[in-house]
Formats: C-alpha cells, structure tokens, sequence
C-alpha cells in the first residue's frame, strides 16, 4: 500500500534518532559487560559522513546503501564513543 504506516516510518526517520538527540548519553552491552557511552549523529551535513557510512555500508555487506534507496530522507549514523 503506498503511502501507508511503513512508508511514512522510512520518512519521518526512527523516533531512536530523536531520542539521542535530545539526550545522548546511553549504555552500551558487549557480552555481560555494560558501559556507559555518548551517541552522536552523523549526518550528510557531517564531513566526515562519506567515509563513516562507506565503513558501515561495507562491514554490513550494502545494507545501509540497500535501506538509503528505501526513502527519501539522508539517514544519518549514529557514532558510539565509550567512557
């Protein structure tokens, strides 16, 4: 169904995105180890945007490129800086 609740999701972004935003400070998990961390967002006003979404797009066999030709919108990446 075009322009339904999928469609509209791929275009208004993940509320996630927002929620980092607004407050990024998380908490990242690798086995049984928990460590605080501050997200940020790169987007393509990022300079260094092309060179962080070739290294995702490529760990991920295309996956993010595959995704970007979904929507419209540029979708940004989101950077994980442990403390």
């Amino acid at each position: 169904m075009a322009g339904g609740p999928v469609e509209r999701r791929l275009q208004q972004g993940p509320r996630l995105l927002f929620n980092l935003q607004a407050n990024p400070q998380v908490e990242v998990q690798v086995g049984r180890t928990r460590k605080p961390a501050t997200a940020t967002v790169i987007d393509h006003t990022d300079p260094d945007f092309a060179r962080v979404w070739k290294m995702v797009n490529d760990g991920n066999a295309g996956r993010y490129d595959a995704y970007q030709k979904k929507t419209s919108r540029p979708i940004p990446v989101v950077a994980l800086t442990v403390a």
